[in-house]
């Protein structure tokens, strides 16, 4: 039998309804009935290993083109949490807070399917004809953001409010607050960043919950034998199944963690500002009145119209724990 052949009967028969109905099948070696392409198969080689070749057929089927339903909504129990950091460690007159901020979603696919349409229409706005750049080199920073540009960060917040299933929370530290010393208490910044993103996690991740942290990317110090994504394996034991870190070009979720925490900590730095960023006003205040509250520098939660909360550390807060 020709190769063509058997890819044919092989598609055909894929082809055939499921038993007890449901609902309709499309292979993935055909799209569509009575067409001549050149497809790439999988053919079984002794009964256990597979060999892919293309090759061309017309695929004629009585059956029909068929395909299952979209896959329901995720339960919950196995959510992604986006998490970021902005400010520094160490005491600065310039940067008296450090903050961790995290985007707890289960429907991740939903999410950044509905954001990347919103940085497709930003990056249209902003590439300039003739200049060729990567869509990576394209990001939402609530440092970054311009007046130009103020609109698309307006849609971001926006929809992150929409979404019933959002759910943030930002720690924040002051470190001009007595007391407050990250690097006595952790031991060094990398240290500061492991051990904040534990006691951020710890408090927000429910027992029935197993989560998949993807963290915005930090460099480990080469004298540290520590890596991040181990110790918050280790320190969150059975709440999270793994965590990485990912360099937030690449995920436009990581984007909006960057954003909603930038405009909670521009609300906590503003009082200090010699001058105020009126566009970052805007969208803080934006943020704020969707919860109801006059600024986001004071300690809150709101459950509607989605969970949000921040939470300002203070010196009798134990750090790495619940």
């Amino acid at each position: 039998m020709k190769e063509a052949t058997k890819v044919a009967a092989l598609v055909a028969s894929s082809l055939r309804p499921p038993e007890g109905g449901g609902g309709p099948i499309i292979p993935c070696s055909a799209n569509c009935v009575e067409s001549k392409r050149r497809y790439s198969a999988l053919f079984p080689i002794n009964g256990c290993y597979l060999v892919r070749k293309k090759v061309e057929f017309t695929l004629s089927t009585p059956f029909g083109v068929y395909e299952y339903p979209p896959a329901p909504e995720p339960s919950g129990e196995f959510p992604f949490i986006f998490s970021d950091e902005s400010g520094v460690v160490s005491h600065s007159e310039t940067q008296p807070f450090y903050g961790i901020g995290k985007l707890k979603v289960s429907d991740a696919g939903r999410w950044s399917y509905s954001l990347n349409l919103l940085l497709d229409r930003y990056i249209a706005t902003q590439s300039k004809p003739g200049v060729k750049k990567a869509r990576t080199s394209y990001e939402f920073h609530f440092s970054g953001m311009t007046t130009s540009s103020r609109s698309f960060y307006e849609d971001l917040v926006d929809f992150f409010v929409a979404q019933t299933d959002g759910y943030f929370c930002a720690l924040i530290v002051d470190k001009s607050i007595p007391g407050v010393e990250p690097i006595a208490a952790c031991g060094s910044t990398w240290e500061a960043l492991i051990k904040y993103s534990i006691t951020l996690m710890k408090q927000n991740i429910r027992e029935s919950e197993r989560a998949t942290i993807v963290a915005d990317f930090y460099q480990k110090p080469r004298k540290s034998p520590k890596f991040f994504e181990r110790e918050l394996v280790s320190g969150l034991g059975g709440k999270i199944t793994n965590c990485t870190m990912m360099d937030s070009s690449a995920s436009i979720m990581l984007q909006l963690v960057d954003v909603l925490l930038g405009a909670v900590m521009f609300h906590f730095k503003a009082p200090r500002l010699a001058a105020v960023d009126a566009d970052k006003m805007s969208i803080s205040n934006r943020l704020a009145a969707a919860y109801g509250v006059q600024g986001l520098e004071a300690a809150f939660t709101r459950k509607s119209p989605n969970y949000f909360s921040v939470w300002p550390f203070k010196p009798i807060n134990k750090i790495g724990t619940v």
